[in-house]
């Protein structure tokens, strides 16, 4: 979970990074469970840590990619890092579904 959480960090950096102000400031106020006074004037880097610690690194990633093709940042520049972080994510949610499945045989 450490490598994925760290590569995480950088492809949401990444991907903020990207970002205009304005598309900056939309998908911030739809992440309704992070408290409102936490979001408000905060800069993109202080959000990456509010995004991870209220929806941790499994439920982010899905969440702001959904984000971003609500905006609409279907581009390959910011795609890419959406990619990539997804296929980690698959990997290793199968990894930590076959340790549980190990688990339980036990």
């Amino acid at each position: 979970m450490d490598r994925l959480e760290t590569k995480w960090r950088s492809e949401l950096s990444s991907i903020l990074d990207e970002l205009t102000e304005e598309h900056f400031r939309k998908p911030v106020s739809n992440l309704e469970e992070i408290p409102q006074g936490l979001k408000e004037g905060r800069l993109w880097g202080d959000m990456i840590n509010l995004i991870i610690q209220y929806y941790g690194t499994v439920e982010s990633i899905p969440l702001l990619d959904r984000q971003m093709r609500i905006l609409p940042r279907k581009d390959n520049r910011v795609q890419k890092w959406l990619r990539d972080i997804k296929k980690e994510l698959k990997t290793f949610q199968e990894q930590d579904q076959g340790r549980r499945d190990e688990d339980d045989m036990r």
